[in-house]
């Protein structure tokens, strides 16, 4: 039974995470492809250009799919595909979520962007509510006990 103190954790929605790793795979397909076809023909710049940007693009895929947002007692950890973040609960001012991923912005000025968690632009236009828009409030929620 999950107590009051345990750490809540949003991630991406399953659709999200099963795309993720769809890319990633197609990239580390792509990436193998090329090197076959770089051992087989010789060096060619725009084909070692092509493979440095799919390994790269199958990276940040596979990362995307464990990316998260955990609030805990005294923090909010962002695990986003290259870096983890914490941010304290009391140094919170606010929190915004956009096209990007969640903006938490620090009251002294720093931005945190989690990419777990996104909202639309078309959302956004029409004003509607979306889970993004949960997350949110549940960290400022948190912040504000």
């Amino acid at each position: 039974m999950a107590g009051e103190n345990d750490p809540v954790v949003f991630r991406p929605t399953l659709a999200g995470r099963a795309g993720a790793v769809l890319c990633a795979l197609i990239g580390a397909a792509a990436t193998a492809g090329s090197v076959v076809l770089l051992a087989r023909d010789g060096f060619d710049r725009g084909l070692v250009a092509s493979l440095i940007i799919m390994a790269g693009t199958t990276a940040v895929a596979a990362g995307a799919a464990r990316s998260r947002i955990t609030i805990a007692d005294e923090c909010v950890v962002v695990r986003n595909p290259l870096w983890t973040q914490r941010v304290r609960l009391g140094e919170i001012a606010a929190v915004e979520p956009g096209y990007s991923g969640l903006r938490i912005t620090t009251t002294d000025g720093r931005t945190v962007t989690a990419w777990a968690v996104q909202k639309s632009n078309w959302s956004t236009w029409r004003g509607r509510r979306t889970r993004a828009d949960e997350v949110a409030a549940a960290i400022v929620r948190s912040a504000v006990r």
